[in-house]
């Protein structure tokens, strides 16, 4: 196609359950001039047959196999085959309002914007919960970039909430931006990587479009695994995602200094890291455990942000009792307090689970929705 608007890149690993969903959300935009790049990752499911049966069916998908190698060399491989003036980054087991690539593309042209991004709907089973962005609705250019959205950016104020997304989903670019910045990310960093092509395409627009319409679907079940979400060396991968967003930083710090963000940053991750060592089933001695957090506790750089810290304005009780444990060596109380909300987490978790399941099997003619909040880091 010489016409492309949006190139839709696609990441596809194993996602045979929900690719399907996914891809006819694509093919049934109402903006027809894109591109539909299906990246199947090395799958060992039944995904690179669904990715190629879409390609005979619309020739606007195009496929590309390759060995597993990860999201963000997918992703290089989709932006090297692209060829549209916008670039959209969807994730295989997620789905799209069907009017969502035109509206985005339409405020990118009517604005001449880098960047469009609109606000999303979290599924957690049979939940859909409303993400809502930090921002108000409308056009920012570079001084209101650096008045009222570069500050709450990665930090908004509240432990830990973004003021803007890391996640990339939720975000029309324009393809010259975001192409250098994903190329040269760290296929090491594995956990938190979309911020380091978010952020740092942020810092370099010149024009951002806010929408607040929730376009973009985000699946987010995880009511039959605990297992799932855990990482090995969380905690090194965190490392190096922050010694990258300090290289960013520094690069625009002349344009707005982000460092005590990145700062607010490094101890969300830590918090989670923490606590996940005990929330997911893993299989892994308790003393291996300890250590793991011993050696996180006694960090230099994370020593280094509890010093510059100011817990009394920033936390909650819970944080503030959290990170003074941590930064006082007291790790057997710290232990034990993630211990005992891991289990209060867990129960929660299991309740939720029973309570969806009930609500699946019970009929209804008027399904209703239970309110709740968003989770923390979105």
């Amino acid at each position: 196609m010489s016409n492309v608007k949006v190139s839709i890149i696609v990441p596809v690993y194993n996602a045979a359950a929900y690719l399907e969903q996914c891809v006819d959300s694509l093919v049934g935009q109402t903006l027809k001039e894109i591109e539909i790049i299906l990246v199947n990752d090395g799958s060992s499911d039944n995904s690179g047959k669904i990715c190629d049966t879409y390609a005979k069916q619309d020739a606007r998908v195009y496929v590309i196999h390759q060995k597993n190698q990860g999201q963000t060399i997918a992703r290089n491989a989709g932006l090297v085959a692209a060829t549209g003036d916008y670039a959209h980054f969807v994730d295989s087991d997620d789905w799209l309002d069907t009017t969502m690539e035109q509206q985005m593309y339409e405020e990118a042209i009517k604005h001449e914007a880098d960047i469009v991004t609109c606000d999303t709907i979290f599924h957690k089973g049979k939940r859909e919960i409303p993400a809502r962005q930090a921002f108000e609705a409308g056009v920012y250019d570079k001084p209101a970039l650096i008045k009222s959205l570069y500050p709450k950016m990665i930090y908004n104020g509240r432990f830990f909430y973004f003021g803007i997304y890391a996640a990339m989903w939720n975000k029309l670019f324009r393809r010259e931006l975001v192409t250098p910045h994903i190329i040269n990310i760290d296929p090491a960093v594995r956990i938190g990587e979309d911020g380091l092509t978010t952020f740092a395409a942020f810092m370099e627009a010149n024009t951002v479009v806010v929408k607040k319409e929730t376009l973009y679907h985000y699946r987010d079940d995880n009511n039959t695994s605990l297992t799932r979400s855990y990482q090995k060396e969380q905690f090194d991968s965190a490392l190096l995602l922050i010694k990258y967003l300090r290289e960013i930083a520094k690069r625009h710090k002349a344009t707005f200094d982000l460092s005590y963000q990145i700062d607010m940053y490094l101890l969300y991750n830590v918090k989670s890291i923490i606590f996940e060592e005990f929330y997911y089933r893993i299989r892994k001695s308790y003393s291996r455990r300890y250590s793991y957090i011993r050696r996180i506790a006694t960090d230099p750089t994370v020593l280094k942000v509890c010093a510059r810290a100011d817990f009394d304005k920033e936390f909650n009780k819970e944080q503030r009792r959290f990170f003074r444990l941590l930064c006082s060596g007291q790790f057997s109380k710290l232990v034990a307090i993630t211990i005992i909300r891991s289990i209060d987490q867990r129960l929660r978790h299991y309740a939720r689970y029973v309570r969806d399941s009930v609500a699946t099997t019970r009929p209804t003619t008027n399904p209703t929705i239970e309110p709740t909040t968003t989770s923390s880091g979105v």
